[in-house]
C-alpha cells in the first residue's frame, strides 16, 4: 500500500489492509453523501476523501492535545477520530474493496473514527448541511453558479441549513426508513421543523428519554457553537451528524470501546502516517460524551480550510444557531414526534 498508486506488476500487496478490506461491509446507514463509505470490523470507517480533505484533517491532528491546540483543539474533539490515509496500490486490493459491493474509490482513502455508530444497537442519524456557501473558493464560475442555485432553492440560504438525509428506526415496524436529499430540498423555512420531528420519531413513545436525548443533542450543539465563534477556519458543505440510540437497551458498552487511536489499527491501514499516539495521554482530549446514547460531529471537508486571522465562518455560526431553535422548539412543544 502505497501513497502513490504504481502500476499492478510492481506493486506490492499489504496483507494487513487486504484482510481488513476481506472483512470490511458496505455501511448501510449513510444518510447522505456522494461518496460510498466502508465500514470495518474494528469499528472503523473508510471515506474517500480529496486531498483538500485530507489536509484539512491532517492540520488539526497535527496541532498537538486539545490544550496546546486551543479552539482548533476544541474543534477536533467534534471531529471524527483521524487514523490516517491510503491507496489501493494493487489489483488485489482494489479487488477485495470491490467485492464488499461498494463503488471503487478515485481519490486517496482516509480510515478515520467517522464511524460514530459503532457499537448502537439501533441508530438513528440525519446529515444537516450548515452554511450558506457550498463550494470552495476556487471553484469555476460554473460550478459556482450551479451550487448558489441550488442554495438559493432551499433553506441553505435562508436558514444556513438543510436536511441532506435522514436514516431512523421504525419501532413499529422493526425497519429503518430513510430519507434523502430531494426530502431535504422539498423542506422550506416554515416546514423544516417537521424534518427533525421525523428524525426524532424513534422516540416517539418515550417523552422522558425523547426530552432528554433532545436536551443532550441541544447542550452539544451550543458548545460546538462556541467553538466555532473563535475558530479561523470556513466550512464549505460541511455537515452536522447527529446520531441517537433508538434502543433504551442499547449496547452502551461497545460504544465506549470505540477506537481512539491507540493500538495496531492505525499501522495496518496505513504505513505512511504520522499520527502521534502521545496525545492519548492527554485527558483534555478525551472526546468520549457524557450520554453515550447521543452523538453529534462535523463532517465532510472536501472544500473546507483553515486559515489564520480569517474569523469565523458567520454562515455557518447562522446555521447552527437555527439546528439549536429547531430542537428548542419541539422540546418547548412537549408533543410526540411524527
Amino acid at each position: 500500500m502505497s501513497e502513490e498508486a504504481a502500476p499492478a506488476a510492481t506493486s506490492t500487496t499489504n496483507t494487513a489492509v487486504l484482510e481488513k478490506l476481506r472483512t470490511a461491509r458496505h455501511y448501510d446507514l449513510q444518510a447522505a453523501g456522494h461518496a460510498e463509505l466502508l465500514a470495518l470490523d474494528n469499528g472503523l470507517l473508510v471515506k474517500p476523501c480529496t486531498p483538500r480533505e485530507r489536509q484539512f484533517y491532517e492540520e488539526a491532528t497535527a496541532a498537538g492535545s486539545t490544550s496546546e491546540a486551543g479552539v482548533m483543539g476544541e474543534f477536533r474533539t467534534f471531529m471524527p477520530r483521524y487514523f490516517g490515509s491510503l491507496r489501493l496500490a494493487t489489483e488485489e486490493e482494489r479487488s477485495a474493496w470491490s467485492a464488499t459491493g461498494t463503488a471503487l474509490p478515485e481519490q486517496a482513502v482516509s480510515a478515520d473514527r467517522q464511524n460514530v455508530t459503532y457499537g448502537y444497537c439501533k441508530p438513528c442519524v440525519m446529515d444537516l448541511k450548515i452554511g450558506k456557501e457550498l463550494c470552495s473558493d476556487d471553484a469555476s464560475p460554473e460550478k459556482r453558479a450551479r451550487m448558489e442555485a441550488k442554495a438559493s432553492n432551499s433553506t441553505t440560504s435562508t436558514l444556513g441549513i438543510r436536511i441532506c438525509g435522514i436514516v431512523v428506526y421504525d419501532q413499529s415496524s422493526g425497519k429503518y426508513t430513510s430519507y434523502n436529499k430531494t426530502y431535504g430540498y422539498g423542506l422550506t423555512d416554515d416546514t423544516i421543523i417537521e424534518g427533525f420531528k421525523a428524525y426524532f420519531s424513534a422516540l416517539s413513545d418515550d417523552n422522558a428519554r425523547r426530552a432528554i436525548i433532545m436536551e443532550e443533542l441541544q447542550d452539544q450543539l451550543e458548545h460546538f457553537r462556541d467553538v466555532l465563534r473563535g475558530a479561523d477556519v470556513r466550512l464549505r458543505s460541511a455537515s452536522l451528524l447527529f446520531v441517537y440510540e433508538a434502543d433504551p437497551e442499547g449496547a452502551t458498552e461497545m460504544r465506549r470501546k470505540a477506537p481512539d487511536g491507540n493500538g495496531d489499527d492505525l499501522d495496518s491501514l496505513d504505513d505512511d502516517d504520522d499520527y502521534d499516539d502521545d496525545d492519548d495521554d492527554d485527558e483534555d482530549d478525551d472526546d468520549d460524551i457524557e450520554n453515550p446514547d447521543v452523538d453529534l460531529r462535523i463532517v465532510d471537508f472536501a472544500h473546507s480550510f483553515w486559515q489564520s486571522g480569517i474569523g469565523p465562518d458567520h454562515g455557518c455560526l447562522q446555521g447552527v444557531q437555527n439546528a439549536i431553535a429547531m430542537l428548542k422548539k419541539l422540546r418547548q412543544a412537549k408533543v410526540p414526534s411524527n
